[in-house]
């Protein structure tokens, strides 16, 4: 189905290694999410397990006031690179590297700020955290200092390779030691339920992580920071063009740390445990399996609509449109069929519904249907409309969910409201990417 891309290429070579490396990304991922909820729900219990899922999603929620430019500024030094205009990928790394310090210190001001008047004021948030500053305070501050860890690790260093198309060489190292983390907190969950101790692992292995890409930037340092390249108008630049991938990222964590915040404050951790390991089968598994899939052609496209290669740049989609759809087609199949007995062999411990799964593989199916049709106006960073639009019906799907919840103690309505959301997002979606197929169109005549 790819015989428009000629065997033994730089274009086929790119895409088999990005494919390849997305594939053990996937496969690290899918063993992580299979034994790390069995061994600790055996060794610690649904109720500390529980705990931990609401302590790991704070931590995100946290960590989204740090705004991504990593996206906007891969898309934009791409163009440059087939563009051959090498001072403006110095100018673009050069004020991207000023947004990353100025971003990391304004928050880390108000995280300590916050985390200042909490202890002072032995405030209590929510039915998560204790009176004052205790363990779990210590453990958020943890996880927060090691999501900016690798905040700065994903903003500084993997953008060097993936503006090029490299995205191999980041995706194997933040996955080997993604995979080396999980087995190490399996295997002190069965010594330990320390959860401080535990959440030191996260910060050794980013440092090792850090360590691993500062020796290879010395190695290949091909982008030169310059403080007199930098500018204002290039930096209020950089923050718009990233304005949808942060609105994006925010709407994604909405649904999947947010809700788990919330839902925790209205029910046990037990409950907090089936949702999640509920969603990492039947929700999140078959999105990262397309997304490993997806995620290789976002260069690949970008580059054949700046380059004005429509024809291929067809191929590529209907390429897409066809294997997602047959992938979506065998998911529902076999989830239908046996998604119940394979969840309750894998987590024996927690009754799960049928009636659950199925809103999960409806949702899960919409989200991934919403996404692909969004690839290429995200290849090309031309999505903020949408964006914005999913993002006020998140809130409203949130709000709304809440209000219902905690009058009727049922946690399914809930993903009524994500069906109705992704349901008119992918509406949304059809049209938009029915308007940019016309544009490619009437360029091609």
């Amino acid at each position: 189905m790819l015989k428009f891309i000629k065997k033994n290429s730089e274009t086929f070579t790119r895409i088999k290694n990005n494919l390849l490396s997305h594939v053990f990304k996937l496969s690290s991922e899918t063993v992580i999410q299979i034994f790390l909820p069995f061994f600790l729900i055996s060794s610690w219990g649904v109720d500390l397990f529980g705990k931990w899922i609401i302590l790991n999603a704070s931590s995100i929620i946290v960590c989204l006031f740090l705004f991504k430019f990593s996206h906007a500024i891969q898309q934009k030094m791409t163009s440059k690179l087939v563009e051959n205009k090498i001072k403006e990928l110095n100018i673009l790394n050069s004020n991207h590297n000023l947004l990353i310090a100025l971003n990391i210190s304004f928050f880390l001001f108000i995280f300590f700020v916050s985390s200042l008047l909490i202890t002072i004021n032995e405030l209590k948030l929510f039915n998560v955290f204790g009176k004052g500053f205790d363990e779990n305070n210590f453990v958020l501050i943890i996880l927060t200092a090691s999501s900016v860890l690798k905040y700065f690790i994903s903003s500084y260093y993997h953008t060097r390779f993936n503006f090029r198309g490299e995205l191999s060489y980041p995706v194997y190292i933040r996955n080997l030691l993604n995979l080396f983390l999980k087995f190490s907190i399996i295997i002190l969950s069965f010594f330990t339920k320390d959860l401080v101790l535990i959440s030191f692992l996260f910060i050794f292995f980013d440092f090792i992580e850090l360590i691993i890409f500062n020796i290879y930037k010395k190695k290949q340092n091909n982008l030169i920071h310059q403080n007199k390249l930098i500018s204002k108008k290039k930096i209020n630049e950089i923050i718009y063009k990233s304005v949808p991938n942060n609105i994006e990222i925010f709407n994604s964590n909405l649904h999947s740390q947010l809700i788990i915040f919330i839902l925790g404050t209205i029910f046990s951790n037990s409950v907090i445990a089936l949702i999640a390991t509920a969603k990492t089968l039947f929700y999140y598994f078959p999105y990262k399996i397309f997304n490993t899939f997806n995620t290789v052609f976002y260069f690949e496209i970008a580059k054949l609509f700046y380059a004005k290669n429509y024809l291929k740049l067809k191929k590529i989609l209907n390429f897409q449109i066809l294997s997602v759809f047959i992938y979506l087609s065998l998911f529902i199949f076999f989830s239908v069929i046996l998604g119940k007995y394979i969840y309750e062999i894998w987590i024996p411990d927690i009754n799960i519904s049928f009636k659950l799964i199925i809103l999960l593989i409806i949702s899960s199916s919409l989200i991934i249907c919403t996404e692909l049709l969004r690839t290429f106006s995200k290849s090309i960073n031309n999505y903020l409309r949408n964006s914005v639009i999913e993002f006020f019906l998140s809130i409203f799907c949130i709000f709304l969910s809440f209000l219902f919840i905690i009058n009727f103690k049922d946690y399914l309505i809930y993903f009524y409201f994500l069906i109705a959301q992704y349901t008119i997002m992918l509406i949304i979606e059809i049209l938009w990417f029915k308007h940019n197929l016309n544009l490619i169109k009437n360029e091609n005549k």
